[in-house]
């Protein structure tokens, strides 16, 4: 099956009394270098060993439908041009959230680890320490979102002027619109664009290394056509 295969994360160890509940079939801890605060891995294969061995299915980057849906009105020598486009059920790997809020490069972290767990702050976001003894980085279902998305891709409102009119400015035809490109998108993913595009490899389908989803101009234009 083709998608993600990757160790599932489990939440974070809220307290000592967990990690030494985490235990394998023999009593052994299934992560001896974790401390509160630290992410909690599923043992897949029960082998009491967080390792690759334990990667599971975890989706798929391709998406169960993509769309585009397009509508042209006109009345009262009005008219309006929508665009919008959207895919659905599919995953992207957030690889630049796994370099910028792994901590274990010990330099230019994400604004997000600024909500690193504490003791006296619980979060989603694991401690800050250097080395990650826990392996917190390493590639997880962490670092796997949503990649559903929902984007008015065009809108743009025109106005032609009546023929009456056209005789008087020796035209033919005479149109002011307002126009918008990449008017907003709703979607879950916190990278730039969740439309990632391709990235050349069937391998790295749906992974975001940051160089392939560019963040989307938000462009407002306005104009006036003439034909004489």
């Amino acid at each position: 099956m083709t998608g993600f295969y990757l160790i599932k994360t489990l939440g974070i160890f809220q307290s000592q009394d967990e990690i030494n509940a985490y235990k394998d079939k023999n009593g052994t801890l299934i992560q001896p270098y974790a401390a509160p605060g630290d992410i909690k891995f599923l043992d897949a294969n029960g082998d009491g060993i967080i390792s690759s061995a334990d990667r599971v299915h975890m989706g798929s980057p391709f998406p169960d439908f993509e769309y585009g849906v397009g509508l042209n009105l006109s009345a009262f020598h009005f008219d309006l041009n929508i665009y919008m486009q959207g895919v659905s059920g599919n995953k992207i790997y957030n690889g630049v959230r796994q370099d910028m809020e792994g901590m274990n490069l010990e330099y230019n972290y994400a604004k997000t680890t600024l909500q690193a767990w504490t003791p006296e702050h619980h979060t989603n976001m694991p401690r800050a320490v250097i080395d990650d003894p826990n392996l917190n980085a390493q590639t997880s279902s962490r670092f796997l979102e949503s990649g559903t998305y929902f984007r008015m891709k065009t809108l743009q409102l025109g106005y032609t002027i009546p023929e009456s009119l056209n005789a008087r400015l020796h035209t033919t035809s005479v149109r002011a619109y307002l126009s918008a490109d990449n008017l907003f998108t709703l979607t879950r993913y916190s990278g730039f664009n969740a439309d990632i595009g391709r990235s050349g490899s069937i391998l790295d389908r749906g992974v975001d290394y940051g160089h392939v989803a560019y963040p989307l101009a938000r462009v407002f234009s306005a104009g006036i056509q003439l034909s004489f």
